[in-house]
């Protein structure tokens, strides 16, 4: 996990540093400009909740995210450990796939919005990730994993999990 941490440290400091000239020709924001209003916030937020398609997505989201992170952290814990008989070094090379996954997100989220509607990107973008995340398990069970001490047991598992984070990193464009 300190690994995962560092790269993701190095990696905001690259950005920002690397964008950093730019500061001067951003646009300026009018002057007559309201400042951010916290309370129009909640009001916006409010009307918002009345509309059944929002409703639908944001509750999809809140529930996609708390599934996500309970299996991510159940299956690093228990599954990765026992089922799948990880060691440490293993696991945090695993996290890398989240940062790996950014690349074909940044893809895939423009191609499905422009295709098609947020809500059938969203659940297309949640089925493929799901599918892709939990692969390996249904994979070992089926007799199609190869054994632990296999050289292609960790690329097969980077490669399914940068496809599974890809979708779900997808879905909140």
């Amino acid at each position: 996990m300190a690994l995962a941490g560092i790269i993701a440290f190095v990696a905001m400091t690259l950005c920002i540093l690397g964008t950093k000239h730019t500061i001067p020709y951003l646009p300026k924001a009018p002057e007559n400009q309201k400042k951010v209003d916290l309370s129009r916030s909640f009001k916006a937020f409010a009307q918002a909740i009345k509309l059944g398609p929002f409703r639908i997505i944001f509750t999809v989201q809140i529930m996609t995210m708390i599934a996500g992170g309970a299996g991510a952290t159940c299956y690093a814990v228990s599954g990765a450990v026992t089922f799948l008989n990880y060691l440490r070094l293993e696991i945090s090379l695993l996290t890398l796939t989240i940062v790996v996954g950014l690349v074909p997100a940044s893809i895939i989220a423009p191609v499905l919005s422009k295709r098609i509607d947020k809500m059938p990107s969203l659940v297309t973008c949640l089925l493929v990730a799901t599918a892709f995340s939990f692969s390996p398990i249904y994979l070992r069970l089926l007799g199609v994993l190869p054994e632990n001490d296999s050289p292609l047991i960790m690329p097969i598992l980077f490669a399914t999990y940068v496809v599974g984070y890809s979708f779900f990193i997808s879905s909140q464009a």
